[in-house]
C-alpha cells in the first residue's frame, strides 16, 4: 500500500490542476499513479477538503498500550516464537497482527548471532585491555604480528538458504546433505600491515611441543624477519592452552616482545576475519582431499592484498572502542 498524500503534495496537485495540467501530467510530475491523483481531486471537489474522514479505514485491533506491551514482551522473550509472544502479550489478536505491530517498531525475527560466552571477570579484563590500547595509533598497531590457527573443511558451505514453498522444508530436493567423510586441514598463520607470513600446516592435533618447536622457533621468527626487516615488532597470540605452556611462555619472554591478550577475545584479533574470508574463497574451489584443500588455502593466502591487511590492522582502534561500548560483551567483529 502506498503512502498517503501529504498536505504539501495535495497543495501541489491543486496548483497543478488550476494551471490546467492533465491528471496524467500531474501524476508524472508527482511520481504517483493517475488513480491517486484523480481520487484526491474528486475528494476535494465533493467535500471541499482534502482531509480524510475521521475514523475512515479499518480500526486497529490493539490500543497503543497493548502495542507497548507487545514490544516489551518481545524484548523479554527474544528467543521465543511469535506465537509464544502473542499468547503472553495479546492472546486476542492473531500472530500476523502481532508481527505487524513489531515490524512497525522495527523489530523483526532474524538469525541470532553466535558468539563465545564471556564471563563477567573476562568482560572486565576485556574492557581494561581495550582502554589501555584504545589510543594506540595505526602505526603502533602496524608493528604487531597477529597470529592464530584455523581448521578448513572440504565441505564448508557456511549458512545456506533455499527457495521453497511454505510447507516443503523437509522435501528431499530442499535438504542440504551433510557429508560424513569431510576432509580437514588445520593451519597456523600470521600477518601484519606489511603482508602475510608463512602458512604452517598442522599435522594431527596441535600440541604445545609442536607449537613451540615448529611455530615459535621456526615459522614465526622467519615470517617476522621477512615482514619487519629487523625493525621492532610485537608478537600476538591468544590464550589457547597450547600457547601457554611453561616452556613456550619462558621461551617467548626471553626472545620476543609479546603483547598481553585478553581471554575469549576472537573479535579483537583481525586474523579471524581473514580465516572467514579464506574459507568462503576456498569453498568455491571445491577441493576433494586434504592436499587439494591445503593447496587452495595457500593460493588464497598468497592472494591477500596489502590494502585488505592494512584495513584490518587499522580497525584495531575501533575494535577497542566497540569492546568498551559493549562493556566487554562480544562486538560485531
Amino acid at each position: 500500500m502506498g503512502k498517503h498524500l501529504t498536505p504539501f503534495e495535495l497543495g501541489k496537485i491543486v496548483a497543478y490542476k488550476e494551471c490546467g495540467l492533465s491528471i496524467a501530467e500531474i501524476a508524472r510530475r508527482m511520481s504517483r499513479c493517475k488513480a491517486t491523483i484523480s481520487y484526491a481531486l474528486q475528494r476535494i471537489e465533493s467535500r471541499g477538503t482534502h482531509e480524510r474522514k475521521v475514523g475512515s479505514g479499518r480500526p486497529k485491533k490493539t490500543t497503543n498500550r497493548e502495542d507497548r506491551r507487545i514490544v516489551r514482551t518481545a524484548r523479554r522473550l527474544r528467543f521465543s516464537s511469535a506465537n509464544a509472544i502473542r499468547r503472553a502479550a495479546a492472546p486476542q489478536i492473531s500472530t500476523t497482527t502481532l508481527i505487524r505491530r513489531l515490524r512497525a517498531k522495527g523489530i523483526r525475527s532474524r538469525i541470532a548471532a553466535k558468539k563465545v560466552l564471556i564471563k563477567k571477570d573476562q568482560m572486565k579484563k576485556r574492557v581494561k585491555w581495550a582502554k589501555e590500547h584504545k589510543d594506540w595509533s595505526p602505526e603502533m598497531w602496524s608493528k604487531v604480528l597477529f597470529s592464530d590457527e584455523s581448521t578448513f573443511c572440504t565441505d564448508w558451505r557456511g549458512h545456506q538458504r533455499v527457495w521453497r514453498e511454505k510447507n516443503d522444508r523437509y522435501a528431499p530436493e530442499n535438504i542440504m546433505e551433510v557429508p560424513h567423510n569431510s576432509k580437514k586441514v588445520s593451519v597456523w598463520g600470521c600477518f601484519c600491515a606489511n603482508g602475510v607470513g608463512e602458512l604452517y600446516r598442522i599435522e594431527g592435533e596441535l600440541t604445545s611441543a609442536q607449537y613451540e618447536n615448529e611455530v615459535i622457533k621456526k615459522c614465526m621468527p622467519e615470517s617476522a624477519d621477512t615482514l619487519f626487516m629487523n625493525t621492532d615488532w610485537i608478537f600476538q597470540q591468544d590464550n589457547a592452552p597450547v600457547h601457554k605452556s611453561t616452556s613456550t611462555t619462558r621461551y617467548l619472554s626471553r626472545h620476543f616482545n609479546v603483547i598481553e591478550w585478553p581471554a575469549m577475545s576472537p573479535d579483537l584479533n583481525p586474523i579471524e576475519n581473514i580465516w572467514a574470508y579464506l574459507k568462503r574463497n576456498v569453498a568455491q574451489k571445491n577441493p576433494k582431499d586434504e592436499n587439494e584443500l591445503f593447496q587452495a588455502i595457500k593460493e588464497e593466502w598468497a592472494l591477500l592484498s596489502i590494502r585488505y591487511l592494512q584495513d584490518l590492522v587499522q580497525s584495531m582502534p575501533n575494535r577497542c572502542k566497540q569492546v568498551i561500548k559493549q562493556k566487554g560483551w562480544p562486538t560485531k567483529y
